[in-house]
């Protein structure tokens, strides 16, 4: 992530949602989100910056695979099919 700041939960009608918590550490984002009711749906809003790697040593591989997934209660419900790969230019 960009910073620790940079991670939003949203309504359905894109206004800020007031039942999350976020915060961030080791690469990973994470919102709790409290008094939900079943089947409500939320957007997730994470800036990431690429120009962090900058200066970084090269990986091996040089290919790194970035995946998102969501969690509730603990337990996987979804996940990205294609995440993303951040590589050399």
């Amino acid at each position: 992530m960009q910073q620790g700041n940079q991670i939003d939960l949203y309504n359905t009608n894109c206004t800020n949602s007031n039942l999350g918590i976020s915060s961030d550490g080791n690469g990973q984002a994470k919102i709790v989100v409290s008094g939900a009711t079943v089947g409500q749906v939320f957007i997730v809003r994470v800036k990431y910056d690429p120009g962090t790697t900058v200066g970084t040593s090269v990986p091996n591989p040089t290919t790194v695979h970035y995946t998102w997934v969501t969690k509730v209660n603990g337990i996987q419900v979804d996940q990205d099919p294609n995440g993303v790969d951040l590589k050399k230019k």
